[in-house]
């Protein structure tokens, strides 16, 4: 017995009421580049011509695209036309790969990705997952001159100490984890991992290469790239708890 299938058949019907689900990536990378002030985003452009993109939109279609491990302007345009996802956060827009790549190689979108990463910051920081330490700085005097060599760095700073209550408290569940049987299995086999960051990038995003040239395009695509695995992960927790 099988289902129904008519061989030949070239048409497919849609519902066109459909949205990404708040969970999806596309989602997340949406809510993340809107949660940049317009002022941050804008940059200045002639008043003649024809309009530019917005660049949340164009930053919202690159961090997608390299979290499906497509870089290439070419095949980026072909997403705009057949990706679903990358549809909706485009609103249907068809976007040259002429133009695509010409923001990616831009000044201003360098920067940009630079600013992002403090953005991305400030999540974390507003979500209590970014380390919040208390310093502590021994006292310049002491009681005797023993206790104030023991005070200073071999520099001559006054040592610190830094506390942080909460990631004690994550180190303390991590290490649980880490001494548990399976914990030990899987640390083991992380151990064999060279440049772990480095490695995911290329394995997992596949980016072997830079695809731009020059000292400031290469890092707005690491950047873009390195900003996008920030949101993976940020995703990933989102998803997983």
């Amino acid at each position: 017995m099988y289902q129904n299938y008519i061989t030949g058949q070239t048409a497919l019907s849609l519902t066109l009421d459909f949205s990404l689900p708040k969970n999806h990536l596309a989602s997340v990378i949406s809510s993340f580049v809107d949660s940049i002030p317009a002022d941050v985003l804008l940059d200045k452009k002639s008043k003649t011509g024809r309009p530019a993109y917005h660049p949340a939109l164009m930053l919202k279609i690159f961090l997608f695209a390299y979290s499906r491990r497509v870089f290439s302007g070419r095949k980026i345009e072909r997403m705009l036309k057949e990706n679903l996802p990358m549809m909706i956060m485009a609103e249907g827009r068809k976007i040259s790969y002429r133009t695509l790549n010409n923001f990616r190689s831009s000044e201003h979108a360098n920067k940009l990705i630079k600013t992002c990463f403090i953005y991305f910051a400030n999540l974390l920081a507003d979500e209590g997952l970014i380390r919040d330490f208390k310093i502590y700085e021994a006292d310049e005097f002491q009681l005797t001159p023993e206790l104030e060599r023991l005070a200073k760095t071999p520099s001559g700073r006054q040592r610190q100490m830094h506390y942080n209550p909460d990631w004690q408290s994550l180190k303390t569940k991590a290490k649980e984890v880490l001494q548990s049987k399976e914990g030990k299995e899987i640390y083991g086999m992380r151990k064999n991992d060279v440049e772990p960051i480095f490695g995911h990038m290329k394995n997992v995003f596949g980016m072997r290469r830079a695809h731009l040239r020059g000292k400031e395009k290469v890092e707005m695509d690491v950047g873009m790239m390195f900003l996008m695995m920030n949101l993976s992960k940020y995703w990933t927790r989102d998803v997983r708890y």
